[in-house]
């Protein structure tokens, strides 16, 4: 009986050291479901710029708000439900000049950590962990 019991304890001791392990390389399930609250806020801002830079190509100017795209694309009622995922607050748009604009959003991961960065594709959206605003310039054609 003892001897089942040394071997049951040595399985169980490999077990958790095998999951403590695997869960301090990969992350834990809340780590997976940060990641992808952050690829959907990448995912709201990339068609946030594409909206935007379409009313700048109809309209010649930067819209002065959000809400001025919304109203202004076909693809308004899209446009109108693009908050962040998890706070459901909206995002920020902050027209800088006649052609930069900054789009911001509060991120729950560092996109240039190896653990998260199998979630993101494009680089003008690499972006730190915590509150982040990213730079854009419109240029004409």
């Amino acid at each position: 009986m003892t001897k089942d019991y040394i071997i049951i304890s040595i399985i169980t001791v490999i077990v958790a050291i095998t999951l403590v392990l695997g869960f301090s390389v990969i992350g834990g399930p809340g780590a997976a479901r940060n990641a992808k609250f952050d690829q959907t806020r990448v995912s709201d801002l990339t068609s946030l710029k594409r909206s935007i830079e379409d009313y700048y190509y109809t309209k010649h100017a930067l819209p002065n708000s959000l809400s001025d795209v919304t109203n202004a694309t076909s693809y308004s009622d899209s446009l109108n439900n693009l908050k962040d995922p998890q706070t459901k607050s909206s995002y920020i748009y902050d027209p800088v000049s006649s052609t930069k604009y900054k789009l911001c959003a509060t991120f729950d991961t560092d996109s240039t950590a190896s653990q998260s960065s199998t979630y993101y594709t494009d680089p003008s959206f690499s972006h730190p962990k915590g509150y982040y605003c990213f730079n854009f310039n419109v240029t004409n054609y």
